[in-house]
């Protein structure tokens, strides 16, 4: 287990004073990052050995949004290996209370970035993080998200790949597409102002770089009296499938 503590800063909260969702969710990322460099498993490391790893899934629990300023622990543990997949939990709660904002799983697989073949991990690869521990009891039943007929979403955005949503794969990072699909339906209407994902479950296909053009598709698949969930595919204008995501959407009191 891994853990650190920091607080949320004003230039990451919107005009309605909530906090973005690609920040909150950068805190996660971040803390993996941290795990492995204090692990001595750094980004340069991974460069010499030529392996890297790619996000395959997520699966995001937002119970509560911190406040600006508030004093937050974030936290990660690994906590399963099945053939080529790695699993990591994570969190973000309050440092004082312990009130979890956000619980998430994941699950992860190492390239050899030569060749950007899948490479089995090695006790090498895991043994430096520490004792593996299913810290949260998260219950991922399933990697896929499987999207209704995709000629019955709409087309709700395109853009082009710029360099400001890349990470040291020279990929479209794996956070930026939750973003991307999130701003994209608010500017389109589908998401209203007082709405805020609950739930977030993402399946990665493959990965976009510079200058790639990004489609992003949505449709409603469910609704009810205090949420509402809806699916979107983020494709590219050849039809590649870049990454397949469902929002649970809940009114913020």
């Amino acid at each position: 287990m891994y853990e650190f503590n920091t607080r949320t800063r004003y230039s990451e909260y919107d005009e309605n004073n909530r906090i973005r969702l690609l920040a909150l969710l950068n805190y996660l990322q971040n803390t993996s990052s941290y795990h492995s460099f204090d692990s001595g498993l750094s980004v340069d490391h991974y460069k010499e050995i030529k392996r890297s790893w790619l996000m395959n899934y997520w699966d995001i629990y937002i119970e509560a949004l911190p406040e600006d300023s508030s004093y937050i622990t974030i936290g990660t543990s690994p906590h399963d290996i099945k053939g080529l997949f790695a699993y990591r939990n994570f969190w973000i709660k309050d440092s004082q209370s312990g009130k979890y904002y956000v619980k998430a799983d994941s699950a992860w697989f190492e390239v050899n970035t030569d060749t950007m073949r899948p490479v089995k991990p090695t006790p090498d690869d895991i043994a430096p993080f520490g004792e593996i521990g299913n810290v949260l009891g998260l219950n991922s039943d399933t990697r896929k998200v499987r999207l209704e007929d995709i000629s019955g979403f709409i087309r709700i955005a395109e853009l082009n790949v710029d360099r400001s949503m890349l990470d040291t794969n020279h990929h479209v990072n794996n956070i930026q597409y939750i973003s991307i699909g999130f701003e994209t339906m608010y500017d389109a209407g589908f998401v209203t102002p007082d709405e805020y994902p609950n739930h977030i479950r993402v399946e990665y296909k493959h990965a976009a770089t510079l200058h790639d053009k990004l489609v992003i598709f949505s449709k409603y698949i469910a609704s009810s009296e205090n949420e509402r969930t809806v699916q979107t595919a983020i494709h590219g204008t050849d039809g590649t499938e870049y990454c397949n995501i469902e929002y649970t959407l809940k009114h913020l009191k």
